[in-house]
């Protein structure tokens, strides 16, 4: 296969370069081929919006986001931004979440549902400490 040719004499190069790359860094490089007909920007915004609006997830998933034209570091941006907007709105959430927690326990003991219980008369034959 002409693509593991390529990542073969990539990470020849690499080693030649500096001897001290683990083997596990080279093992992560990856041949991303692009058209060589360099489809116009608007083509693929056309296609990608076809497929997008007919195949649930199609937008999300790498696969469509190759399609519209990103790179593979884009896409790797892209989704590392997703994952912190969306860790942004959990915070979000669990914070809402708990300033309504803290406004209902503050109306019920204004409300006097958080009242002290109240205490019992004492049995016959004892006596109250105070």
């Amino acid at each position: 296969d002409f693509g593991e040719s390529i990542l073969q004499a990539a990470r020849l190069v690499a080693r030649m370069q500096d001897p001290s790359v683990p083997d596990e860094e080279l093992m992560k490089l990856q041949v991303d081929w692009k058209n060589p007909n360099t489809p116009s920007s608007s083509m693929s915004a056309d296609a990608f919006s076809k497929l997008a609006g007919s195949i649930d997830s199609f937008a999300n998933s790498e696969v469509g986001m190759t399609r519209a034209g990103l790179s593979r570091s884009e896409i790797v941006r892209l989704k590392a931004d997703q994952r912190k907007a969306q860790a942004g709105q959990v915070l979000d959430q669990i914070r809402g979440m708990r300033q309504q927690t803290e406004q209902q326990t503050d109306t019920a003991a204004r409300e006097g549902g958080m009242n002290e219980p109240e205490q019992s008369e004492p049995a016959a034959g004892t006596t109250q400490k105070a």
